[in-house]
């Protein structure tokens, strides 16, 4: 069956048609379907191809690498067995409820004219089933899948014994006998990522690969796509790879990497200028020094920022006139690093500084965490005094901040955003400014409410009195979760997500919480700010929990999930310019 282009009188554009894998491609891989998805096949491969259950996790792992699907290295390696029966096994039995309707990528996908099909190596009732749980089953023309590519054939079982028996007579590691290149079994299966699935694909669905952009999570997927000519887009990375022309961290991301899809958005756009400032590579050190060398000679900071985000208030006239942001793991996605990082410096400095037993210490560190916020604010609501320079110093001094890479997409987002932009964060001012850096959004925001910020000069060497400190001086958390009746002893420190931060907060920076906006990864912080009259946003999960009114994937999603912010920009694109600051610009208040 040939698929026409449905968009005859859409705009002339480079591409003719959009080329989508499913699974952990249209959906996030936190779904848990792909892992669920691999327990199965282990399954399949003990009950009923009759493995050892010690080596199939080791030979399904062997098989996928070499064959793109653990299906198609079985069929090679010669093992037989319907087909039906393995996607009826591997596939019904996935926790399908796991994801739920996509609106932002429906509209997404609707608003692009161009012809868009899928291409999986899953049957078609899993791709049926995973579409319409997204609510995308009418967002394409075309579906490729395995019963697309592979009609049903009788098996040979007698080829399939002699392959098996070349198995056996190879040697005992599997891993050896499928890896080599001059050992390596051809499987009767057609599937990605091997060359004669794509022709396939392309004959099926009438595609020019010159004209199609093919988005898959996997890079061997994008390697052969790009050998067959096709333009590929990584899903599921915020880094291209060998064969990747772009690499989206989230699907969601389509319009900012590639407006050019979006016809409409890219005649708007031409109204509009975005700043294409690079980061550069400054000392944060020297730049707050110097800052505040300045500002106390000038009394300059306040002016700074007062006019600043007056102005942004006066160009935005819509029912937000704020937007709140949290630092790590929602500016930045967690799969940089650098939050493991963070809480390895923690435990070290625990077990070093203030010579707790390294065995009690991650057990210690996330149950202060859990009721504190952080651990350092709990460190000195338990007793322990030391000082807070030195803290930051030690835990956030010696982190791989390389991890972290300019982000032009959403530097462009906030820069295009109408409204008074600030980062409410419990790290001190040294952190927050590198990590702005580092991405390159140092002069995105009026304002840096951080650690210094919240809380006095004190270097932390005050006593902490409460009467359910031990004579020790050390107030033993295991005996408040033996007995939760007990009062948790008070920290001196403000931080998320006690009310007392948030209340700082709005005075600090004269904010409005019913018309402001209030962006974090942590729930619990997004509950308090909704107490507190916020507006919420959970960034880093497409799943919204109580307390939060949006949920989105990632930072670049805001534009897809909030259009309302804008509106204003829309209206006024014409008189309003927006333009990179020098660094000095954005007020540290500490």
């Amino acid at each position: 069956m040939e698929y026409q282009n449905q968009y005859q009188d859409a705009p002339e554009t480079k591409y003719e048609c959009l080329l989508f894998d499913v699974d952990d491609t249209l959906y996030s891989q936190s779904s848990g379907l792909s892992k669920q998805c691999t327990k199965n096949i282990e399954e399949y491969m003990i009950e009923k191809l009759g493995m050892e259950e010690s080596s199939a996790s080791e030979l399904n792992m062997v098989l996928y690498k070499n064959y793109g699907t653990s299906m198609a290295g079985l069929k090679a390696v010669g093992y037989e067995f319907d087909n039906d029966d393995y996607h009826s096994y591997v596939h019904g039995r996935l926790p399908y409820e796991n994801l739920k309707p996509d609106p932002v990528l429906r509209n997404l996908l609707l608003s692009m004219p161009i012809r868009k099909v899928i291409f999986s190596n899953a049957d078609k009732i899993h791709v049926a089933k995973v579409l319409k749980k997204l609510g995308l089953e009418d967002c394409f023309e075309g579906i490729v899948n395995f019963e697309s590519l592979n009609p049903e054939k009788t098996s040979n079982s007698e080829d399939g014994h002699e392959q098996k028996d070349l198995l056996c007579r190879s040697g005992s590691n599997d891993n050896e006998i499928v890896a080599g290149d001059s050992l390596l079994l051809k499987t009767p299966i057609l599937c990605k990522p091997f060359e004669d699935a794509f022709e396939q694909a392309f004959n099926i669905a009438n595609i020019n690969p010159q004209k199609t952009l093919f988005f898959d999570d996997s890079v061997r997927n994008i390697e052969t796509g790009k050998n067959m000519g096709l333009h590929t887009v990584l899903v599921g990375k915020s880094h291209r790879t060998n064969g990747a022309d772009y690499a989206l961290e989230s699907i969601h991301n389509i319009r900012e990497a590639l407006p050019e899809l979006f016809c409409s958005d890219h005649k708007r756009s031409k109204s509009i200028k975005y700043s294409e400032k690079v980061a550069i590579e400054t000392s944060t050190l020297l730049f707050v020094v110097l800052f505040q060398t300045f500002c106390s000679f000038l009394d300059l900071g306040h002016l700074l920022i007062s006019s600043k985000m007056e102005e942004n208030r006066q160009v935005s006239n819509q029912k937000y006139d704020c937007l709140l942001f949290d630092l790590d793991e929602t500016l930045y996605p967690l799969s940089s690093g650098l939050s493991v990082e963070v809480t390895k410096n923690i435990q070290e400095y625990m077990i070093e500084k203030l010579g707790i037993e390294e065995s009690k210490v991650p057990e210690l560190c996330s149950s202060l965490y859990k009721y504190y916020g952080t651990t350092m604010a709990g460190l000195r609501a338990i007793g322990y005094n030391f000082d807070y320079d030195d803290f930051h110093s030690f835990v956030h001094g010696r982190l791989p901040y390389n991890f972290l890479k300019p982000d032009p997409l959403l530097r462009n987002l906030l820069l295009s955003l109408p409204i008074c932009r600030v980062i409410f964060t419990n790290a001190d001012k040294t952190h927050a400014a590198r990590v702005l850096n580092r991405l390159g959004l140092e002069d995105c925001f009026e304002m840096i409410i951080c650690f210094e910020t919240l809380n006095s000069t004190s270097k932390g060497s005050d006593l902490v009195n409460d009467s359910n400190i031990s004579s020790t001086g050390i107030f033993d958390i295991n005996d408040y979760k033996r007995h939760p009746d007990l009062e948790l002893p008070k920290t001196p420190i403000v931080c998320k997500p006690f009310e007392e931060a948030y209340e700082q907060v709005f005075k600090i920076a004269n904010i409005n919480p019913q018309k402001t906006f209030f962006f974090d990864d942590s729930v619990r912080n997004l509950q308090t700010g909704k107490r507190m009259g916020l507006h919420t946003v959970l960034v880093g999960t497409s799943h919204k929990a109580e307390g939060v009114d949006y949920a989105l994937e990632s930072i670049h999603n805001i534009r897809e999930a909030l259009p309302e912010l804008w509106e204003s920009s829309d209206e006024k694109s014409e008189s309003v310019t927006y333009s990179g600051k020098v660094a000095i610009e954005t007020y540290v208040k500490a």
